[in-house]
């Protein structure tokens, strides 16, 4: 056996030093112990699978495993490690899982599959934390601690923090830092996955603004520093607790957390000074964020382009001019390339003092040097040009915009649909907005309304006479108002303001709202009646009179092949034969599930084939993008509101559970009567919308007026 060992190691170091493939260093080893008369061993596979794994691809490390379990060669712990390895590399978590458990079944269940050890737990943990799912690398290391196969170390707990930390959730990688304090024994050899744990923590409470966890975290980071020789917080840990109080706009503690870094004998760093700085500047207090600059630059640290945008953006912030560009300036002598927010910074300078025609000359200049630039360059300016009412100038900066090949955002065409609307240009304002949402796929906000409003509103002096006048502005304004209302859009006071004053007052407003609120209710009490599929002529039956209703919703534009009750009958339950769906809800795991603490039995581990199960798909809450006009979206709502449906029911809310199943067929029977729906017993179908279809059972009540 350690002549086999031997050959393999000898030929793996000669053979891969010349150059060779991997894949042919294993057969050339496996042909040269069979000249010798050696037979395959479980060592000679792990020398194996280890110079494969260093240099060759995963799937070869899969091949060779595949190989040796053939060959009836038992495999040791080391080589399911590597191909759990692999299978992660392949970005197949799933099967790497499915492995894990498998080896921690009981030996003959097993298959002569070795138990796993720490690098085996861990492997998978990391795998699930950089995927960005904390919940499966949580629920795998807690059937790390319950198996009792191996003790959980610093390590398996670094990986589910830093999770934790990663989706933005610092309470609970705080939580499993407590865990992991009382849990594991302060080592030297351990004191790096410590210090990655407290600095993840540290960095999510930064992140979330959080001055008092980031300084509870760091305090915590002290003590238990005491305890452990050559284990301390680093410049990363105070760069945090700096970054969260610039965040949470307190430069005093920023220039305190800098201070203190300096007593502990580290060296801040450009990340240090950069928070401080940006913690003044977002304070408005531009001199002290450039004394912080130049005293960064005088003691040798380097500054970098965050720090002078900060700068900058705070001389800019109060219209001067001047300091802006001196800071500017500095930045090019120190040779730092400017980036595109350095340009839109020294633009809103310009455009903040004022000078409409620097600003516009500076983007020529930017634009002739072919300077990075974005949309923020321009946006400033063409919002300097709405508030000064001067249109044409302001789709001039569009012109400047293709002419940089910079694509425009909501808030630039916002911008130009203002300067249109501020002289009442209405078909401008729609024009703009409807590329918007056609060439852009935007979806409009209360800014792009605003502007719709504020274009009907400053129409008055008698620009939109040949278009009809005062009631020609007015209905656009109804269009635009009930299209704000469909598409979700809030309704602020600042709108509201504008928005009377398009539709000719107060009372006008609340009227519409009144009509759209009823069209709404009619709209979502529209149903299908039909009879239940029963056995007919097609069955080789007779097809008997219907005893009771069945209610099924009819949704235009969905494709036909699509069951009665609508998709996900996999996922649910079908009533008596009434054609009415009760869909359950998909539950994900819950946080923090698993075994109870202390067992040691492999029952009470939870299976890692649940856990590496993706999430089902969640609906996205977004609406359909507009594939239509902006025009033909006002039309389509005005219309909507002003066609009622043929069945129609008001009132509070009706609970869609099964228990009000047969209450809610006797009640659309009745509908469908009363209304004279049914013809000699045959039900008539009822076109049903698609917004009407999401909203029924939300609308459907228990006392229903026709």
């Amino acid at each position: 056996m350690e002549t086999t060992a031997a050959i393999t190691k000898q030929f793996c170091k000669d053979a891969l030093a010349s150059g060779e493939s991997v894949e042919a260093v294993a057969l050339s080893v496996v042909q040269a112990c069979s000249a010798a008369g050696l037979a395959p061993t479980r060592e000679m596979f792990n020398h194996l699978l280890v110079a494969i794994a260093a240099k060759g691809p995963p799937s070869a490390v899969l091949d060779w495993f595949g190989r040796a379990r053939s060959a009836g060669i038992g495999v040791g712990t080391i080589a399911c490690n590597l191909v759990i390895a692999a299978h992660v590399a392949q970005g197949d978590v799933k099967t790497a899982a499915e492995l894990l458990t498998l080896m921690m079944r009981g030996e003959a269940a097993r298959g002569g599959i070795p138990p796993p050890n720490a690098v085996t737990f861990n492997t998978v943990i990391s795998a699930f934390a950089r995927a960005c799912d904390p919940q499966k690398a949580e629920l795998t290391l807690v059937a790390m601690i319950d198996s009792g196969l191996v003790p959980a170390g610093p390590a398996s707990y670094a990986s589910v923090i830093a999770a934790w930390a990663r989706a933005a959730q610092p309470a609970t990688a705080e939580r499993w830092l407590s865990r992991m304090l009382s849990s594991c024994v302060p080592l030297a050899g351990t004191a790096a996955s410590e210090v990655v744990a407290f600095n993840a923590t540290l960095d999510a409470f930064a992140k979330a603004s959080d001055v008092s966890g980031a300084r509870r975290v760091l305090d915590l980071f002290r003590t238990r520093a005491d305890s452990t020789p050559g284990f301390a917080p680093d410049a990363i840990s105070y760069n945090c607790l700096i970054s969260a109080c610039a965040r949470a706009g307190r430069p005093a503690q920023a220039e305190a957390t800098l201070r203190e870094l300096e007593r502990a004998g580290l060296q801040p760093n450009t990340i240090s000074f950069s928070a401080v700085i940006h913690a003044h500047a977002n304070a408005g207090d531009a001199a002290k964020a450039q004394g912080w600059l130049d005293s960064m630059r005088a003691r040798g640290v380097p500054a970098d382009a965050v720090c002078f945008n900060s700068v900058c953006a705070a001389h800019a912030r109060r219209g001067d001019v001047a300091s802006a560009s001196v800071c500017f300036r500095a930045m090019e002598e120190a040779g730092v390339c400017a980036s595109p927010q350095t340009h839109a910074i020294l633009v809103h300078a310009l455009v903040k003092s004022g000078d409409a025609d620097r600003a516009e000359a500076t983007l020529r200049e930017l634009i002739g040097r072919e300077e990075p630039l974005e949309a923020a360059c321009f946006n400033s300016l063409i919002s300097l040009f709405a508030r000064q009412r001067q249109p044409l100038r302001a789709e001039g900066v569009l012109a400047l915009m293709r002419e940089a090949r910079v694509r425009p955002t909501l808030v630039t065409l916002n911008a130009l649909a203002s300067a249109h609307a501020s002289v009442g240009d209405m078909d401008a304002t729609e024009r703009i907005l409807g590329q918007a949402t056609t060439a852009f796929r935007f979806s409009l906000d209360h800014y792009s309304f605003a502007a719709l409003f504020q274009a009907c509103a400053n129409d008055e002096d008698g620009a939109g006479a040949g278009r009809g006048g005062r009631r020609e502005r007015q209905q656009r304004a109804r269009r635009y108002v009930l299209q704000m209302w469909s598409s979700g859009v809030a309704m602020t006071e600042r709108l509201a303001i504008t928005c009377r004053r398009a539709l000719g007052g107060t009372h006008a407003l609340r009227q519409l709202r009144a009509e759209y609120d009823a069209s709404r209710a009619k709209a979502s009490a529209a149903v299908t009646v039909r009879s239940p599929p029963a056995s007919g002529p097609e069955n080789g039956g007779e097809a008997p009179a219907p005893s009771r209703l069945s209610i099924f919703m009819a949704i235009t534009g969905e494709g036909e092949g699509e069951g009665e009750g609508g998709s996900g009958a996999e996922d649910g339950d079908e009533g008596e034969g009434d054609g009415w769906q009760t869909v359950r809800r998909r539950r994900g795991t819950p946080r923090g599930g698993g075994p109870k603490s202390g067992g040691k039995g492999l029952g009470r581990v939870p299976s890692l084939k649940t856990i590496a199960k993706p999430p089902p798909p969640k609906a996205s809450p977004r609406r359909p993008s507009r594939s239509a006009s902006f025009s033909e979206d006002v039309a389509d709502a005005e219309a909507e509101a002003a066609e009622p449906p043929p069945v129609r029911a008001v009132g509070a809310s009706l609970s869609r559970s099964k228990s009000e199943r047969s209450r809610l067929l006797a009640l659309a029977e009745g509908v469908a009567r009363s209304e004279q729906l049914l013809d000699g017993g045959a039900p008539q179908p009822v076109p049903l919308r698609r917004s009407a279809a999401s909203q029924l059972a939300l609308d459907l009540t228990d006392q229903v007026s026709l």
